[in-house]
C-alpha cells in the first residue's frame, strides 16, 4: 500500500542520508524519489519505504519505537515537527522526518495519523495547544 502526502508550503520533509547513516537498519536509495513537494509512504509487509524528492529510505517497522508530534522552536519562530524514534543497537535515536509552521499543525496531526495507521504504531501528541482536529 502506498500513501503520498502533499507538503504544505513551507512545510520541509528531513534530509535522509543523514538519518539513515545513523540507522543500522536503515537502508538508503539515492534512485527512487517522490514527486516534488510530497513524501510517500509504502509498505511491503513489516517494510516502509519513506520516500522524499530527493532519495528514499528503507526500514523494518520494528526498529521505530515510537512517533511524535512535537513543538519545535527555530530563531524566536514555533513550528511543530513529525518525529520518529528508532531503536539503534544499544540506543535510541529520534529524527524529525517533516517540520511545519505551527499553523499548519491540524495537516501534520492528520498526516501523522495516517502514517501511524500503516507502521500501525499510536502516534504521541505532545503540542502544548493541540489542535482541534483530529
Amino acid at each position: 500500500m502506498k500513501t503520498t502526502f502533499v507538503l504544505p508550503l513551507k512545510t520541509v520533509a528531513s534530509a535522509l542520508p543523514g538519518i539513515a547513516k545513523n540507522i543500522p537498519a536503515m537502508t538508503l536509495n539515492e534512485q527512487l524519489r517522490s514527486p516534488r513537494g510530497t513524501i510517500a509512504l509504502e509498505r511491503h509487509g513489516r517494510e516502509i519505504v519513506w520516500q522524499t524528492a530527493d532519495n528514499a529510505v528503507t526500514f523494518d517497522i520494528n526498529v521505530v519505537t515510537q512517533i511524535e508530534i512535537m513543538p519545535t522552536e527555530f530563531m524566536g519562530r514555533d513550528f511543530v515537527s513529525l518525529v520518529l524514534t528508532f531503536q539503534a543497537s544499544e540506543q535510541r535515536l529520534s529524527y524529525q522526518f517533516v517540520t511545519s509552521n505551527a499553523a499548519e499543525s491540524d495537516w501534520l496531526i492528520q498526516t501523522a495519523t495516517e502514517i501511524g495507521e500503516l507502521l500501525e504504531m499510536p502516534v504521541e501528541n505532545r503540542l502544548r495547544t493541540p489542535a482541534t482536529t483530529m
